[in-house]
């Protein structure tokens, strides 16, 4: 793809800004977790930015991600969306792996305390300066638990395209980030557009598909910064009421039958009048982005779709006890699944940034397990 006048090739699970690349763009899927394996690398580039020492391949000792863990009955947490300067990324060129120093967009995970996760080890030899770039944090819980995650965007927009989801990214001769020959050959796909804006889609999860559930149409835009990118709505600002509305939760959801929140107004006044008001403000910033328009339009009948700043996910994860009892016929999977940013327009390149990471879900047959390898 060119972004900005420049190709974004995947290495491992980054995006690296590079020189026209000599081979075509493969597949996402088998370089979502390869973060963990320094000098992966789909296709020879060449680093436009000058090249760093490599981690030694062959050397490495994989390390797991940090994790959020359920307690009580309640997976919570935040993932904040930020935006990291000197990542050190493995690529390959002229038969040689060679690492650049590059910014990317990833998510970091904190306590329900507000205490931030612990990096991974760096990959040996560790650089003095630049650091290695690694998935969001595993998040793990229970079939039954509850899950409640405060989901914030800190990018800085100003950084990124600046496009919503009206127009395409418009760089290269044919106004478009597709290589001129793919066009000359097939019809214009859909486009780049709004790489920073995010929500998060959970992967495997039985749940509501609205409101405040695994809801892949939400949108929610950076914190707003001036032009210097200096933050203009703090982070309390924008979550607040979110432990009033995850308090609720908990208790509506006792029963995971129960849909709620159903309405915009199950939510905190302080959240939802904060919201219009920062809407607002992006609309007067911004008047050919009519995302309060929108939002207002949908709140006659409907879940609104933009948002500024933060969002708060509370949802179940349905036990099974059979048909006639107080649970679902069909409960949640366990298993191991994941989650990433799903943002239509922008999917792949926030999954190769490194907006995902790892969801497992624990149950029965994992206390089988343990209990036979315990014996």
């Amino acid at each position: 793809m060119i972004v900005h006048g420049k190709w974004l090739t995947v290495t491992g699970a980054r995006m690296q800004a590079a020189a026209a690349p000599k081979c075509s763009l493969g597949s996402l899927a088998s370089f979502l977790f390869a973060a963990a394996i320094p000098a992966l690398a789909p296709c020879q580039v060449f680093a436009q930015s000058p090249t760093v020492e490599c981690p030694t391949p062959g050397e490495q000792i994989f390390d797991n991600p940090p994790e959020l863990r359920s307690a009580g009955g309640i997976l919570e947490g935040s993932i904040i969306l930020k935006e990291e300067e000197h990542q050190r990324l493995p690529q390959s060129g002229n038969g040689k792996v060679t690492c650049s120093d590059v910014r990317v967009r990833n998510f970091r995970g904190e306590t329900a305390k507000g205490e931030k996760l612990p990096q991974m080890r760096p990959a040996q030899p560790a650089h003095p300066v630049l650091s290695d770039p690694e998935p969001g944090p595993t998040l793990r819980a229970r079939v039954g638990d509850l899950v409640q995650l405060t989901f914030v965007n800190e990018v800085n927009p100003n950084n990124f395209d600046p496009n919503i989801d009206f127009k395409c990214t418009e760089v290269g001769e044919k106004g478009s980030q597709y290589p001129n020959d793919f066009l000359d050959k097939f019809a214009f796909p859909n486009c780049l557009h709004a790489s920073s804006t995010a929500n998060i889609h959970f992967h495997g999860t039985h749940t509501n598909p609205n409101t405040t559930g695994d809801n892949v149409y939400l949108q929610v835009r950076p914190l707003p910064r001036d032009n210097q990118g200096i933050l203009t709505t703090r982070r309390a600002e924008a979550t607040a009421g979110f432990k009033e509305f995850f308090n609720r939760c908990t208790e509506e959801l006792q029963n995971p039958l129960n849909s709620w929140p159903t309405t915009w107004d199950n939510l905190p006044r302080t959240w939802t009048d904060k919201q219009k008001e920062l809407l607002l403000a992006h609309q007067q910033k911004y008047p050919d982005q009519r995302l309060w328009d929108q939002n207002q339009q949908k709140l006659k009948d409907d879940w609104p779709i933009y948002y500024i700043g933060a969002f708060p996910y509370c949802f179940a994860l349905p036990d099974y006890e059979g048909a006639g009892g107080a649970r679902p016929e069909m409960g949640q999977i366990p298993g191991t699944h994941w989650y990433h940013a799903h943002k239509h327009g922008s999917t792949a390149i926030n999954v190769a940034n490194g907006m995902t990471g790892a969801f497992i879900i624990e149950g029965k047959y994992d206390d089988d397990l343990n209990d036979a390898y315990r014996s």
